[in-house]
């Protein structure tokens, strides 16, 4: 009699399992790492148009320092209104107004608090701001001076306003050295809506630009030229604050 080689039943089956828990395993990060590949392009790309912009804006007004667009004489409307010409926009919205993404909240690079109770968003929506052709919004303050005294508010290690013995958030002052601040969504409201991955801003300097990596910068100048997105930590907005990490 002529007898076939084969596999048996359970032999297949095990050989599916392992292939399963295998790709159970790698799956995971290889969506992880083509997601972070397409956020870092999208920095790169709103990035490079924004500095562009602002050197064909400075070109045409006699390549004059940054004040020449940043000027603080201007509203934040005006100043976004001498970049929009540089740019291919969807629409462009005054502070308050209900477009340009809407109302969508987005994520610092780690959690905060302002009431100690629930972790904090921010929004573009207060800012004078406009959306890409490609879905990225991009949103400008123009301060009053170039150089300023501004007050801050404390922060712990865990991101809750730190309050004295009356309840009152603790303050301090600093002198700040920054015409106006560039904020960029590169994904627009369709998420991950965090900063340091698709949220970012870039501080205007009288003849510079700067991007802080921290839980409010991003870092962007860091995510152009390493090719890689900064540490963050993922977390609900609303979501009460464990007792534990207060």
């Amino acid at each position: 009699m002529n007898y076939k080689s084969g596999f048996t039943l359970a032999e297949v089956l095990i050989t599916l399992g392992i292939i399963g828990v295998v790709a159970a395993l790698t799956i995971p990060t290889l969506i992880s790492k083509y997601q972070e590949r397409e956020l870092v392009t999208r920095a790169r790309k709103a990035y490079a148009q924004v500095t562009n912009a602002i050197d064909m804006a400075r070109a045409d007004r006699g390549y004059g320092d940054n004040t020449v667009i940043f000027n603080p004489k201007n509203t934040s409307s005006e100043t976004l209104n001498k970049l929009v010409e540089y740019f291919k926009v969807q629409e462009v919205c005054k502070p308050n107004e209900d477009a340009c993404g809407g109302r969508y909240e987005y994520k610092a690079a780690k959690p905060f608090s302002n009431n100690g109770e629930t972790y904090t968003g921010q929004q573009f929506y207060w800012m004078s701001r406009f959306t890409t052709i490609d879905g990225a919004v991009i949103g400008i303050n123009q301060y009053n001076a170039c150089k300023r005294t501004v007050t801050y508010t404390k922060y712990d290690e865990n991101g809750v306003v730190v309050t004295d013995e009356d309840g009152n958030p603790v303050t301090y002052e600093g002198t700040v050295h920054s015409c106006a601040i560039i904020m960029i969504d590169t994904t627009g409201n369709k998420g991950p809506n965090q900063i340091g991955k698709d949220v970012f801003s870039l501080t205007v300097l009288e003849d510079s630009f700067t991007s802080n990596a921290d839980a409010f910068g991003g870092g962007i100048q860091d995510v152009v030229k390493t090719g890689k997105l900064m540490d963050t930590v993922d977390y609900n907005i609303g979501d009460k604050i464990p007792e534990t990490d207060k």
